[in-house]
């Protein structure tokens, strides 16, 4: 019932994280998938689901390690399962998702960040 640490107790906490978090998660469509790096998920999680009681939203780490630089398999499968089904929104543009067949990404404002909002193409 209680949660007895703040957002601002996050190892890497920048007064304005706050800010840009409420801002972002207020304009997150309803049921939205969003990927996202360690740094800028932490803020958009605690918000949303700490603060705003957004429990709709799901956020995903991007990349399993730090040194990975390919998606993992498992995650293009997951976005291959729920594109057109649920709003799936990554931080940044991945090639991998590109090249996948029917799907495009096209950025997004959300908030004052801009994601990139995967679709499904007809060919």
């Amino acid at each position: 019932g209680v949660v007895d640490f703040g957002i601002d107790q996050y190892p890497q906490y920048n007064p304005h994280d706050k800010l840009i978090a409420v801002a972002t998660v207020s304009d997150l469509p309803q049921n939205a998938i969003v990927f996202t790096e360690w740094d800028t998920m932490w803020p958009l999680y605690y918000t949303a689901y700490l603060e705003n009681d957004r429990s709709d939203l799901t956020f995903i780490e991007t990349y399993p390690a730090d040194d990975q630089e390919n998606l993992a398999d498992s995650l293009l499968e997951f976005v291959g399962a729920n594109v057109g089904q649920r709003p799936l929104l990554f931080e940044s543009r991945v090639s991998q998702l590109e090249e996948m067949e029917n799907i495009s990404m096209g950025p997004k404002r959300i908030g004052p960040a801009i994601f990139f909002s995967v679709i499904e193409v007809e060919e």
